[in-house]
């Protein structure tokens, strides 16, 4: 969905909802930090509209850490409908 690129482009606003330290047993590199974020659309009223829930690993070099993708887990399709991932 390019969430990233959409956000540097000012199409989405992007909200670090959680943040904390990653542990070890996710064999990161040392310092790497676990974040949950959510990207809101800007509706024509004012408003937002959240359109995506993310899980990452941010690294102490700003890069993203495991597949370097941030894993979806919630979105809000095109078309309305709501994907939310499942708990393991």
């Amino acid at each position: 969905m390019q969430l990233d690129a959409k956000a540097a482009r000012g199409e989405l606003a992007q909200v670090l909802r959680a943040e904390y330290l990653t542990p070890a047993r996710a064999q990161q590199v040392t310092g790497t930090v676990s974040q949950l974020v959510a990207y809101y659309a800007r509706l024509p009223n004012g408003q937002k509209q959240l359109v995506a829930v993310v899980f990452q690993y941010m690294q102490p070099d700003g890069k993203l850490g495991a597949s370097g993708i941030p894993d979806p887990k919630w979105l809000r399709l095109p078309d309305g409908a709501i994907i939310a991932a499942q708990s393991r």
